[in-house]
């Protein structure tokens, strides 16, 4: 079996291993090559990134630019780049996208070529921007939002299969693609629980954890509030985003600078040491897809708080292996009392988190399930 990986539009190795997620990202794809499947990178980065052949060791990798000349027309030639290399794609058998961004060129290798296509929307690109557009109000956003529908529609109808990480966004796709349910698996994000697991550290007092872009999104504003209601509590935030400016000038109107602090980003191979000094995590999303940070502090035997929306409310069973609040900042606070004075409720959280994490997301079980859905399009030739 020969599987042919599409990266994200601009996106290559190095760009991964730059921002620390590479281990994370190619995890999945180095287990199938040890369960004999011949995986293929198709990046859009330069001859820097063979330099991480070693690295991946059976893994093909092929770098969009290292084939290209004009880069001044690079998305022009990025689709006529299936035209002129044959031999790259001949003994491909099933061609998987990364994620949405970027599905353009696996019309034309599907066209080309008649490969099978899988379609993996790690996260529905058009749910974000259209919560984006609908809750958020940002207008300007329409255009972009018109763009993303356009190249989901022909993508959703070229593939063979559609891979989706939650329930929340298989049922959007059914819904706003009119796509036949039968298409779509679902397939949640793996978690290394040998890597991501309960490490012995110092804890940090009265501390609760944050991790995820700093984006309207993620409720951080409201997150901040939460503060003002509970004495002796800290919140120390990891991530970069846009709106962090925002957030800085409302931390400092609040007059919260001491209760609240901005730790940047870190490789993720550093992240299971750093969640294991916190006995509690947050993410008070208004709306997420099966989210990575949740998952890998569940992992890690920390207890954990969501908001009760979609995407969380798939994960997290209320008092079970998590506990649910709403998206209000009193409601945050009172969930982060509520945990952190009962140590046998957190303990028991954070032991259910980890053993569903083991249950449902280890890297072990979703490459089997991955397997299953190529020889099952397989079958179907």
């Amino acid at each position: 079996m020969n599987l042919l990986l599409t990266f994200t539009y601009n996106s290559s190795l190095k760009d991964w291993d730059n921002i620390g997620i590479l281990n994370r990202e190619i995890l999945l794809y180095k287990n199938l090559s040890q369960k004999g499947i011949k995986v293929n990178f198709l990046t859009y980065g330069d001859k820097t990134d063979l330099q991480y052949t070693d690295f991946l060791k059976n893994i093909q990798i092929i770098p969009i630019q290292n084939h290209i000349r004009f880069k001044k027309i690079f998305f022009l030639m990025t689709l006529l780049f299936p035209l002129f290399n044959y031999k790259l794609f001949k003994k491909i058998d099933i061609i998987k996208t990364n994620q949405m961004e970027g599905s353009w060129l696996t019309w034309v290798l599907k066209i080309i070529y008649r490969k099978k296509i899988i379609v993996r929307c790690g996260f529905e690109a058009f749910k974000n921007r259209f919560y984006e557009y609908r809750l958020l109000k940002k207008k300007r956003k329409l255009l972009k939002l018109i763009f993303l529908f356009i190249v989901e529609w022909i993508s959703y109808r070229l593939s063979n299969r559609i891979i989706v990480s939650n329930n929340f966004d298989k049922n959007f796709v059914i819904k706003y693609f009119k796509i036949n349910a039968n298409k779509i698996s679902i397939l949640p994000n793996h978690i290394d629980t040998e890597v991501f697991r309960t490490i012995p550290v110092k804890k940090k007092v009265k501390a609760v954890l944050f991790v995820g872009r700093l984006r309207k999104v993620k409720n951080l504003e409201n997150l901040i509030d939460t503060f003002n209601y509970l004495d002796g509590y800290t919140l120390d935030i990891i991530g970069e985003g846009k709106i962090k400016p925002l957030l800085v000038d409302k931390i400092k109107k609040s007059n919260l600078q001491s209760k609240i602090n901005f730790l940047g980003i870190f490789p993720n191979f550093e992240m299971p040491k750093i969640i294991n000094q916190y006995n509690l995590f947050i993410l008070p999303s208004l709306w997420e897809g099966n989210p990575k940070s949740l998952l890998e502090a569940m992992s890690c035997g920390v207890a954990c708080i969501g908001a009760n929306i979609p995407g969380i409310k798939e994960i997290i069973e209320h008092k079970q292996n998590g506990y649910l609040c709403n998206t209000d900042s009193k409601s945050i606070a009172k969930a982060i009392k509520k945990v952190y004075e009962n140590p046998a409720l957190m303990d028991s959280l954070a032991k259910n988190g980890r053993d569903y994490v083991i249950k449902h997301h280890s890297i072990s079980k979703i490459t089997e399930r991955e397997i299953e859905i190529y020889q099952s399009l397989l079958k179907k030739c």
